[in-house]
This record gives C-alpha cells, sequence and structure tokens, in this order.
C-alpha cells in the first residue's frame, strides 16, 4: 500500500520525535509549513500526536538568596583568612551586581575617564559604571575597591588575578565563594541549596534599590524592569507566600516619583 513519499514520512516521525520541543508547533494546525498532524492522523498516518501528552511545568528556582548579614560574615573570614583576591572579588560583585564572567573580565584598562567600561558577556550589554558609585551600608566605593585591586600581588590588568599577576578562571572564583561560604556560616541547613556568587548580583540590586540613586535595571543590564524584579525578589523560606512591593521608576515621571509594583515570592 502506497502511503506518501518517504520524505514527508520521515518528517512526520521527527516531527512525532520532537516531544517536548513540538509541543508548541504540533497541535494538529498546519502554521508556515510545518506538519499538520491532524491531517496525517486522519489518514491513518499516525495513531496519534503523542506530543499533546506532555504537560508543562515551571520549574522552581531552588536557590536560596544571600542576606547582606550573611554576606558580611562571608566578607569577615575571607579578609582574614583567604587570599587577597577573595574578599575584593565579593566587594566587585556587590558593588557592581555584575556577573562571575564579568568579574573575571574586569581589567584597568578598562578604566577610563572615572568610569569602569564593562560589555556583559552574557547579553553584550554595554555598561559604564561610575567609580564613584558605592553602597552606603558598606560605606565603601568603587573607586577604592579597584586600588585594593590594584596593589596586591604582582601586578596585573585585572582587577581580580592571581598573586603572580595571572588570570584566574570562573571554577576558581565558584570555589572559593563556596568555601568562605561554608566556613563562615556552617554547613547549610535551610530549605533549598546554598547561595551562590551569582546571590551577589540579586544583593547588590536589592541594596541599591533600598538606597536610591541608582538605576538598578541599567546596572544589571536588563532591558525592562520585569526581569530586575525577579532579582528583587525575596526567595527565603520565612517569607514565603508574602507579596512584597518594590519601588519602581514611573516612566516619564519626575525624578522622585515612583510607582509600586507586586512581585510574588
Amino acid at each position: 500500500l502506497e502511503i506518501g513519499p518517504s520524505a514527508e514520512l520521515d518528517g512526520i516521525q521527527r516531527g512525532v520525535a520532537a516531544g517536548v520541543g513540538g509541543v508548541g508547533r504540533l497541535h494538529g494546525e498546519a502554521d508556515g509549513g510545518e506538519i499538520d498532524l491532524g491531517r496525517e492522523i486522519k489518514l491513518g498516518w499516525v495513531d496519534e500526536n503523542v506530543a499533546l501528552r506532555v504537560v508543562l511545568t515551571k520549574s522552581k528556582v531552588q536557590r536560596t538568596r544571600l542576606s547582606l548579614q550573611q554576606w558580611r560574615a562571608m566578607y569577615d573570614y575571607s579578609a582574614a583568612s583567604s587570599k587577597p583576591w577573595v574578599p575584593l572579588m565579593l566587594l566587585l560583585a556587590l558593588l557592581t551586581g555584575q556577573r562571575r564572567a564579568d568579574l573575571l573580565a574586569m581589567r584597568h584598562s578598562d578604566i577610563r575617564d572615572g568610569y569602569l567600561y564593562v560589555r556583559q558577556q552574557k547579553t553584550g550589554a554595554k555598561l559604564a559604571i561610575p567609580l564613584s558609585i558605592g553602597l552606603d551600608v558598606l560605606n565603601i566605593t568603587l573607586k577604592e575597591v579597584v586600588d585594593c585591586c590594584h596593589r596586591y600581588g604582582a601586578s596585573s590588568d585585572y582587577l581580580l588575578h592571581k598573586l603572580n599577576g595571572q588570570q584566574l578562571c570562573a571554577a576558581t572564583l565558584s570555589y572559593r565563594f563556596e568555601q568562605v561560604r561554608e566556613a563562615a556560616l556552617g554547613l547549610w541547613r535551610e530549605p533549598g541549596t546554598p547561595p551562590t556568587l551569582h546571590e551577589c548580583r540579586a544583593l547588590s540590586a536589592w541594596l541599591y534599590q533600598e538606597q536610591g540613586g541608582v538605576d538598578v535595571v541599567q546596572l544589571l543590564g536588563h532591558l525592562d524592569y520585569k526581569m530586575t524584579a525577579v532579582y528583587l525578589s525575596r526567595r527565603r523560606r520565612e517569607q514565603a507566600g508574602w507579596r512584597y512591593i518594590v519601588r519602581q521608576p514611573v516612566t516619564g515621571g519626575g525624578s522622585g516619583e515612583h510607582a509600586t509594583a507586586a512581585v510574588r515570592t
């Protein structure tokens, strides 16, 4: 029995095998030349659209947020017991709000006219962060941290570097962060996975938002406030189920005007 060109059958079989990846395009209607499984089922070429069995669920973030108190404990421990670049890593992460890869890539040669120029590796966003930026709760500015980076170990263009001046690797930053976290905070017993270095980015956003005077959306390199709101949400056990109100700049409003946005934790 001739049931159709082999090439067409191959296409149908590939579509059925697409599984989860094809759920959005294998619901029985042809769109832009894609496979119409509804027609193929009627012709008896396939028994059913197996993609319809798939139930899509949202993954729940398990990583716990890092609090300022925890960060302070980690910083104090690292300043007393770790290599000199470890406490500087914690400060750079908190003051700039940048990702691990961008912390690694920061160079003294990227500093011009009072700004640290950062091209985010993940998104390509180009940021000019003023050296005068700082967190009141720490009573320190980015310029002070950059100066400390310049003074330790052998001369290096990288802000964070080994004592011999060579560049560090991403895995080393994560390992040292985890090492300091376990030493300063002890065995993690809270629900969820322990906070990672990336959580300094969320804590930075939260602190600058509370302090005011810094465009947190621009600092993080986000396109809009929606993604920033995710960082500002507090995913901690004692806050589960509560709706926290965060301040959001009003588009077109005055410098002191803010709207509120409810964020589900």
